[in-house]
């Protein structure tokens, strides 16, 4: 007999779909950080899909930092952008942007996958595939779970057809549905922008390099036969950064250059500032081994980091960046531009033929998916707010839904 609701971890048989499913909601009224924000909650299964849509019992969930900014309603109130752009009149959000599962039910003109199959989602969304098929443009590509609403962080989720990848065999369910956002987003940024993209031997810094996206980022520069330089904070964080190829380290918590550039009429700050760019550049140099400057910096702090990020790349070199934890405002010294003839270069996720290409590195284990720890969907707040005060393990971190 079909029960209305099934507890996590019981078992449901393939293609039996309750009326209801417990999920991770946000709501406008409880934005703020994760404590507040984040509920799990009884809600509708979405199993309204159409010609072209997946309905994925989900397995696993990854913990990304966009949940947090979702739960925080700011720069973007999800909520409201969901009802604006899709005509999604929940007034909850289900966030979360990775994640893997079980193929439940298919929509009629589904092709490439069946029910029963193992996926791994996807998370560039470019609109409902029953629209795409009357259009000849593509639109421009939104984070699904996150500027669109029903993510990974529930029982149940919809996708678009295109947005499932079969799950290589040789992947553990932790191993596929904790890391393609950041595999993907870092594969695009050091592989994509051509001339700069990651050549062998190139001398590369990455900030956050203990993350979930800093260690992909290292693995991927290191499979590139490129020379990875890992920002970190803590000794136990350098240790991972090495134990997954990263050939030097610089410590954070050693210079002062961090947040906005002082103003340059102010001469005292501004040569202050300029000074610790000076120790940064050379403490590059030193944990690289020799006197050459990155060629590529990966950014994704923001506003800490990002003008330091500008002076300390080399000359002709490009500071590519996909995101801001640290804050949005983004301030540098213009001459670094033009002078050196420098690129800033913005990423965003990847194109589906760069997923396939990444889940085919992880399933042939060229790169791993660095997983840290593996959460309860109990503990699915208590994971969010580990992340949101820099207090989660190595790498990549995610949830068991069933």
């Amino acid at each position: 007999m079909n029960k209305d609701i099934y507890e996590i971890g019981e078992k449901i048989e393939l293609g039996v779909i309750p009326e209801f499913m417990y999920a991770v909601t946000l709501r406008e009224e409880r934005f703020g950080e994760p404590n507040e924000s984040m509920r799990i909650e009884k809600v509708k299964v979405p199993d309204d899909i159409d010609e072209y849509e997946v309905l994925i019992k989900v397995v696993v969930a990854g913990i990304n930092h966009n949940v947090i900014w979702a739960g925080r309603g700011r720069p973007l109130n999800v909520i409201q952008n969901c009802k604006k752009l899709d005509l999604d009149q929940r007034d909850y959000f289900i966030p979360g942007s990775d994640g893997a599962g079980i193929v439940w039910k298919i929509g009629k003109k589904v092709t490439n996958v069946n029910v029963g199959d193992e996926v791994i989602i996807q998370s560039g969304y470019l609109g409902k595939e029953s629209d795409m098929v009357k259009r000849s443009e593509i639109p421009n590509i939104r984070a699904w779970g996150y500027e669109v609403n029903g993510g990974t962080l529930a029982q149940f989720t919809k996708v678009q057809s295109y947005q499932c990848i079969k799950k290589p065999s040789s992947l553990t369910w932790e191993e596929a549905g904790g890391c393609l956002v950041g595999a993907a987003t870092s594969y695009r940024m050091l592989c994509h922008w051509k001339p700069n993209d990651i050549k062998e031997n190139d001398p590369v810094l990455i900030w956050g390099g203990a993350s979930g996206i800093g260690s992909m980022a290292i693995q991927i520069a290191k499979m590139k036969g490129a020379r990875p330089i890992a920002v970190v904070s803590t000794k136990e964080k350098a240790d991972y950064c090495k134990s997954i190829g990263a050939v030097g380290i610089i410590n954070r918590n050693d210079f002062e250059n961090w947040g906005k550039m002082p103003d340059i009429n102010d001469t005292v700050e501004f040569a202050k500032w300029r000074e610790h760019v000076k120790k940064f550049r050379y403490a590059f140099f030193e944990a690289l081994g020799e006197k050459k400057s990155p060629l590529i910096v990966f950014e994704h702090p923001g506003e800490n980091t990002f003008s330091t990020s500008l002076a300390v790349v080399d000359k002709f070199g490009m500071v590519v960046t996909c995101g801001g934890t640290s804050g949005y405002y983004g301030n540098f010294d213009l001459r670094q531009l033009w002078v050196y003839q420098k690129r800033v270069q913005g990423s965003h996720f990847a194109s589906l033929d760069e997923c396939k290409e990444v889940i085919n590195l992880l399933g042939e284990k060229k790169i791993g998916s660095c997983i840290g720890k593996v959460y309860k969907f109990k503990d699915a707040i208590k994971a969010h707010d580990d992340m949101a005060k820099n207090k989660q393990p190595g790498g990549n971190s995610v949830i068991m839904i069933e």
